[in-house]
């Protein structure tokens, strides 16, 4: 993976924990348990180049360990629709943690999440 990448050199990398094959995430990074493989892995970006972007679940806790893994960016995995829910019926994922927001480039944070 990381080798295409360094190929295709895009602007930015997403490093989403997805098994070959899977067609859609169920999960972020468990950004603490992997901390030194994805600190690895953005090095290497940054090294090339390439922004790099980890998806984590919408906790502060793996958001603040995805900076200390050296991630440019965050992307928040918030949980799929409920099943039942129709597209057209307003209803949308709860985006009460998305709102949390941790800039990693100026490591600016809300207090709350402190």
């Amino acid at each position: 993976f990381l080798r295409l990448v360094e190929e295709a050199h895009p602007a930015q990398a997403t490093l989403v924990p997805d098994k070959p094959g899977q067609l859609t995430s169920d999960s972020g990074w468990d950004v603490e348990a992997h901390l030194e493989e994805l600190r690895a892995i953005c090095d290497r970006l940054r090294r090339a180049g390439i922004r790099s972007s980890i998806f984590v679940a919408a906790d502060p806790r793996q958001v603040r360990a995805a900076a200390e893994a050296g991630a440019d960016r965050v992307e928040l995995y918030t949980k799929p629709p409920r099943p039942h829910a129709r597209p057209d019926s307003g209803s949308t994922p709860d985006m009460t943690s998305a709102s949390r927001i941790w800039n990693t480039s100026t490591g600016w944070c809300p207090d709350s999440m402190r």
